[in-house]
């Protein structure tokens, strides 16, 4: 899966879903922990989500929103926990939302002491396009996954958040189909 792929406009723009082929499309995760499956193994897309990142050589991943308003935390922890059950021991969530630009280099550090220690950490950020404070940390990260809510981010955001970025580290993006109103 590419960025390019999932940026084109006769997907994300018109409001589709992108193939499977093309990018990983997994439900919404609420932070409850009530997206686990009867066996208590998040579901198969976030499973297959782990292993596409494995594809990369990382020991600390950001997850960053595409959109305004996006959290990442949801998806960080749902990925911990498939990491978890995957390497048999923990994947540290190190939570850098809602941080200012000065307590950024403290979550950059905290990331860095968690690999340092042999730990894999993911640290969800707030969105770039609102708070550039989780930009340093993506910076100092050994690679970034970008999360795009279908139906509710804007190209323009998405195209903004990978040039703030750069190509570099950017593994992918994943799409989060949000849950339907009951």
């Amino acid at each position: 899966m590419t960025w390019r792929n999932l940026l084109r406009p006769s997907t994300l723009a018109a409001g589709r879903a992108p193939s499977r082929s093309r990018a990983n499309v997994v439900p919404e995760v609420r932070g409850d922990e009530s997206w686990l499956e009867q066996d208590g193994l998040p579901p198969r897309a976030l499973q297959q989500l782990w292993f596409a990142t494995l594809r990369s050589e990382w020991r600390s991943l950001v997850i960053v929103p595409a959109h305004a308003n996006g959290s990442a935390l949801p998806v960080a922890r749902a990925l911990a926990a498939v990491g978890a059950v995957h390497l048999g021991s923990a994947v540290e969530v190190v939570d850098g939302g809602r941080i200012s630009l000065e307590g950024a280099s403290a979550v950059a550090h905290q990331m860095r002491a968690k690999v340092a220690a042999g730990a894999r950490a993911i640290v969800p950020v707030d969105p770039l396009v609102t708070s550039l404070a989780g930009l340093p940390i993506a910076l100092a990260a050994d690679a970034v996954l970008v999360a795009v809510a279908l139906g509710l981010g804007d190209l323009r955001s998405a195209r903004k958040t990978l040039e703030l970025l750069g190509e570099g580290k950017v593994l992918g993006a994943v799409a989060i189909r949000p849950a339907r109103a009951r």
